[in-house]
């Protein structure tokens, strides 16, 4: 009976041994995937693009110039639209590889409009990198953003 419980024993430890070899394989597959996550690089944003929006409840399409300043790992920069003052980006965010988003405050007459935009990076070998997406208002409204970087 002593070999039997030896037995028990030392089963018990190979069961302990492969929970912990199990542990520590997941925690490594875990850190290596969100170093990938972590180290997924966008290109660099730097510089001036400029584009066209609409507005829906307008007929005409107005021109948009967004500068873009890299500050360590996220951006600063200001947007300019139509014939609005330069206003400051907000809460600039790299959403992941593909896209960005921010905020800023649209003067409108005496007011001004909450805007957040969206905007996927499509890199075109012709045409260079470009900022596609769209802008949407507190009030719902929304309109497409369309920029090309400046040469």
């Amino acid at each position: 009976m002593k070999r039997r419980r030896f037995r028990i024993v030392d089963q018990d430890r190979t069961e302990d041994g492969m929970k912990k070899a199990m542990i520590l394989a997941f925690s490594a597959l875990l850190v290596t995937c969100f170093a990938g996550i972590l180290c997924a690089q966008i290109p660099d944003l730097s510089g001036t693009w400029v584009g066209t929006t609409d507005f829906p409840n307008t007929p005409d399409i107005d021109p948009v110039t967004l500068i873009l300043k890299k500050a360590g790992t996220s951006y600063t920069g200001s947007i300019t639209v139509a014939n609005a003052k330069e206003v400051a980006l907000e809460n600039f965010k790299v959403e992941d590889e593909d896209t960005i988003s921010f905020t800023f405050l649209l003067p409108i007459g005496n007011d001004k409009a909450k805007v957040k935009a969206r905007l996927d990076i499509i890199n075109d070998k012709v045409e260079g990198n470009k900022l596609m997406g769209a802008w949407t208002l507190e009030t719902g409204e929304y309109g497409s953003l369309d920029l090309a970087r400046k040469k």
